[in-house]
This record gives C-alpha cells, structure tokens and sequence, in this order.
C-alpha cells in the first residue's frame, strides 16, 4: 500500500503557500497536486501589490536548474492571486512558507528612500515577514 493511501484525509482544508520568485518547481508542484488528493484546497500568496499597483494577479518564475541543455530552458512560471497582506492566516488551516528566501524578500519593504537611516539587517529581520512593510495592518490582520 502506498504511502498516499495511509495518509489523513484532509477534507475541506484550507492552505496557504506563500512563495516568491525563483521557486523550486517541484516544491510547489507537490503542494499544488498532493494536498488536493488529501481534500484539501491550496492558494498561493506572495505580495502582489505595492502601492497603487494592484494587479488581480502576478506571474512568478522558478529558479533555473544549471544542469538543463540550455540552462535557461527550465525557467517556470505561476500566477499568484492573493496578496498576502489582503488574506488573514486564521482563514487558512495551515500557512507554508516555501523555502526560505521567500521569508526573507517579505520582509523587505522595497526601494529604501534617500536619505534614509542606515539599513539595520538585525532590526530588519526581527518582525513577521510580511509586516515589515505595513506594522499596523499585521497588527489587525494576525500576520
């Protein structure tokens, strides 16, 4: 018996993948088709809006396998819909954070602006990642 048919149901769950880009492709690949097997139903996140610009969806590429004839035949793409500052975490049964960069690019707030204090990576780092660029709607939406 597989390992598939020993697994819980998870019917009607809700899950987030917050991703960026250069995701790993399989990665995301196994959320997108594994969970759904299970019941339940995978959305992507990421921040898709900055500002004003406030697309109704944005298109992510995945890293590039250096081992690929030619190496930039890999490339993959995905359309991410919701932003991760319009989704609140307890609408979801679980949150993914795929691989670890994505935490790290959530953190940061975009183009610094001149003249501004000198960047503290320590500081920077020490807050949710996607409250970084909104403190106050982190500390309404649970993020």
């Amino acid at each position: 018996m597989g390992g598939l048919q020993r697994a819980p149901r998870i019917d009607g769950a809700r899950i987030a993948v917050v991703l960026e880009n250069k995701f790993i492709p399989e990665e995301i690949a196994a959320y997108l088709s594994g969970f759904p097997l299970l019941g339940a139903q995978v959305a992507l996140v990421s921040r898709i809006w900055y500002g004003d610009y406030k697309p109704a969806a944005t298109t992510f590429y995945s890293d590039v396998d250096p081992s690929d004839d030619p190496v930039w035949a890999s490339p993959q793409k995905i359309d991410v819909r919701h932003d991760i500052l319009q989704v609140r975490p307890a609408d979801f049964d679980a949150v993914i954070m795929a691989a670890n960069y994505t935490s790290v690019r959530l953190r940061y707030p975009g183009e610094l602006p001149e003249g501004a204090a000198p960047f503290d990576a320590w500081e920077h780092v020490q807050s949710a990642p996607s409250c970084a660029s909104s403190p106050k709607r982190c500390r309404t939406s649970g993020w």
